[in-house]
């Protein structure tokens, strides 16, 4: 779980780091990337034949997706403390490592 969390937290590290890249890898190396011409099924002739630049995900799509998990994780985490898994205390500190407060209604043993 925290590992995925990273992953969403080191995203626009990554990405530019894979956006230099391809620049990088285009340029040395002449990558030409055609369209393709529906007329004759080929590659079309009036494209540059430029690769298309990597797509960053949004902020909002990022901060939901690390949202959802967040709170995917706490829910786990309280079945697991409810059918008697994890301690309290281990709850807790999970909850910290994965970036949630721990509400103390959910405490309670359903």
């Amino acid at each position: 779980m925290e590992g995925a969390l990273e992953a969403i937290e080191g995203y626009n590290h990554r990405f530019t780091r894979m956006s230099h890249a391809q620049k990088k890898w285009v340029k040395d190396h002449g990558t030409k990337v055609y369209g393709y011409c529906p007329i004759c099924g080929g590659p079309c002739e009036f494209d540059q034949g430029a690769p298309s630049p990597p797509i960053r995900l949004s902020s909002t799509e990022r901060d939901l997706a690390y949202q959802k998990l967040s709170d995917t994780a706490y829910e786990f985490l309280l079945r697991c403390y409810r059918v008697g898994l994890v301690d309290q205390a281990h709850l807790e500190t999970m909850c910290r490592r994965v970036g949630t407060s721990l509400e103390p209604s959910d405490l309670e043993k359903k």
